[in-house]
C-alpha cells in the first residue's frame, strides 16, 4: 500500500515538473536591424505589445489545477487541467479576455471521454 502512495506521488511530480518545463518555453522574435543615423539617439525597445505567457498551479486538500495561459492584449487563451482526488480529473482548452483584474473564460473539456462546456472566472491578483 506505502509503494502505490510513493508511486502516485512520483508521477504527479513528474506531471507537474513536465508541465511547468513546458510552460517555461519562451517565443523569440527577430527584430530587424536599423542602422543608426549619427545624429539619432537610441532607445532601448520594450515590446509591451506581443503575447504574454503565464503558468499558474494551485492546490487546495488533495486536488489541483494547471494553467498555461496566453493573454493577447486582453485576448486570453490557453490549456488547463483539473486532477482531482475524489472526482474524475478533466482537461481542455480555455479561450475568453480579461476584463480589468478579472479572466472570463470559457472551459472547454474531456471528462469521463464526455464533451462539456463551462464558463469560468479567474482573478488576477499579484503577491508580492
Amino acid at each position: 500500500m506505502i509503494i502505490i502512495k510513493d508511486m502516485k506521488k512520483l508521477i504527479l511530480l513528474s506531471a507537474v515538473s513536465a508541465f511547468l518545463m513546458n510552460c517555461n518555453k519562451k517565443t523569440e522574435t527577430v527584430t530587424p536591424k536599423v542602422e543608426a543615423d549619427t545624429i539619432a539617439v537610441t532607445e532601448p525597445v520594450v515590446d509591451t505589445l506581443g503575447p504574454k505567457s503565464y503558468c499558474y498551479v494551485g492546490a487546495t486538500g488533495k486536488d489541483s489545477v494547471f494553467a498555461s495561459i496566453d493573454d493577447n492584449l486582453g485576448t486570453i487563451t490557453g490549456k488547463l487541467s483539473y486532477k482531482n482526488s475524489e472526482k474524475d480529473s478533466s482537461k481542455g482548452d480555455v479561450t475568453g479576455f480579461k476584463s480589468g483584474d478579472t479572466l472570463k473564460l470559457t472551459y472547454e473539456f474531456t471528462s469521463e471521454g464526455k464533451k462539456s462546456k463551462r464558463d469560468i472566472y479567474f482573478l488576477q491578483k499579484t503577491m508580492f
